[in-house]
């Protein structure tokens, strides 16, 4: 992490190689060295560590949850869906993951998923902004005006000043 932060990207990568080598079956090593290429933007980095801990342990749902993450970074929408499907089998009372599916869906432009999802995740986070972003940029696209301008205002009222779509 320190390599990373001072800007050793190379140094800091074959230093996590190294150990990853040395200690190729260490699920906290794998664990950790992905959670330090995903806080330094690394995404394909960290998918290939959390595909490691897949093979490893394929119901490890931290390693699952957390390639999903990754993959929407990466902008691999449809990826981040499989991964997000097959979490939320295991874990069905998974918020977070639904939340995570609902913007991948977004993405992906499956807006009849999408709009399931985030109604879904309305009905748990019921003051959450993020939700009726979601659900107004769904009614956007689909050029339903009555419900963007509902949605808008709804995440217009909720949403903190300083967020970056309310300034």
């Amino acid at each position: 992490s320190a390599r990373f932060g001072r800007g050793e990207t190379e140094a800091a990568d074959h230093l996590l190689q190294g150990a990853i080598t040395r200690s190729p079956t260490n699920a906290y090593l794998l664990a950790s060295s992905a959670q330090v290429y995903m806080r330094n933007g690394r995404y394909t980095s960290a998918v290939a560590l959390f595909d490691r801990q897949l093979r490893l342990d394929p119901g490890n749902m931290d390693a699952l949850m957390s390639r999903s993450v990754a993959c929407l970074q990466l902008g691999a929408f449809k990826e981040a869906i499989t991964n997000l499907d097959r979490l939320l089998t295991l874990q069905p009372s998974n918020d977070y993951a639904l939340f995570n599916r609902a913007i991948a869906n977004l993405q992906a432009g499956q807006l009849e998923a999408a709009h399931r999802d985030y109604l879904a995740v309305g009905k748990v986070f019921t003051n959450a902004y993020q939700v009726h972003f979601g659900l107004a940029e769904i009614a956007w696209r689909r050029k339903n005006t009555n419900d963007t301008i509902r949605y808008s205002q709804l995440y217009l009222s909720k949403a903190p000043p300083d967020t970056a779509e309310v300034a």
